[in-house]
């Protein structure tokens, strides 16, 4: 039996309060790298901005574990999120379905070419080398890994490379994104809204995110090695 590891290798998990225009509106479990990216694909998620310019001031104090964000947009009054872990009955898929754009992106990329993407992936997973504790999650063209960034949580994972992306001015209609989590409901609901045409995991979706997969023209294969890939929705994108 192997002795208990090492605090300092632990991953890093801190409660971020994220006040925006001097409300506090949620606070944020997750690991402290990439704050910036992370507010700005947390707002854009959340239907609070539609694009990088609409924020105006931003400050991420890690060490007082605290987001402050000013933007030109007025608040809602109040939120209401979805949050899901898969499960549900036709009139949830409905109502969901109804919210996603419908892709019709004609990119399509070797299964090949999806394997040494994913594993060009976990190259550059320092965090997850380190540690073996967090998520990731990467934006790629069919070339190569564009962004990456990893979290405590697989959706801050996501929300951190669509919010790097944002701020880039990197459109995502012909990108794919790649995560090591499962992709759940609300995991597609974030990657059909930035526009990715393929989504893929190290691990396996569950059954709600791709029956929305198959509504809004999503690709999505899951369990990406070396040896292929399992292709739950429009196979027709891997070649």
């Amino acid at each position: 039996m192997s002795g208990p590891r090492d605090a300092s290798m632990l991953p890093v998990e801190r409660p971020f309060r994220l006040i925006v225009n001097e409300r506090e509106i949620v606070t944020l479990m997750a690991t402290p790298q990439d704050l910036e990216d992370l507010a700005f694909g947390w707002l854009w998620a959340n239907d609070l901005i539609t694009e990088a310019g609409e924020v105006k001031q931003l400050m991420a104090d890690a060490p007082r574990a605290l987001i402050w964000v000013e933007i030109s947009g007025k608040l809602p009054d109040t939120f209401t999120r979805t949050i899901s872990s898969g499960c549900g009955g036709g009139a949830l898929i409905a109502d969901l379905s109804a919210q996603l754009p419908k892709l019709t992106s004609t990119l399509a990329v070797e299964v090949t070419t999806l394997a040494r993407l994913m594993d060009d992936f976990f190259a550059l997973s320092v965090l997850y080398k380190e540690t073996g504790g967090v998520h990731g999650a990467a934006v790629a063209s069919p070339e190569e890994v564009l962004f990456v960034a990893e979290d405590i949580g697989r959706h801050n994972a996501v929300d951190k490379v669509i919010g790097r992306a944002l701020r880039a001015g990197e459109p995502l209609e012909e990108k794919l994104i790649l995560t090591t989590g499962r992709i759940s409901t609300e995991m597609m609901m974030k990657s059909a809204k930035a526009g990715f045409p393929i989504v893929a995991s190290r691990t396996a979706a569950t059954d709600l995110a791709v029956e929305l997969a198959v509504e809004a023209g999503i690709t999505v294969a899951g369990y990406t090695r070396k040896g292929g890939a399992v292709v739950y929705t429009h196979p027709e994108r891997l070649i």
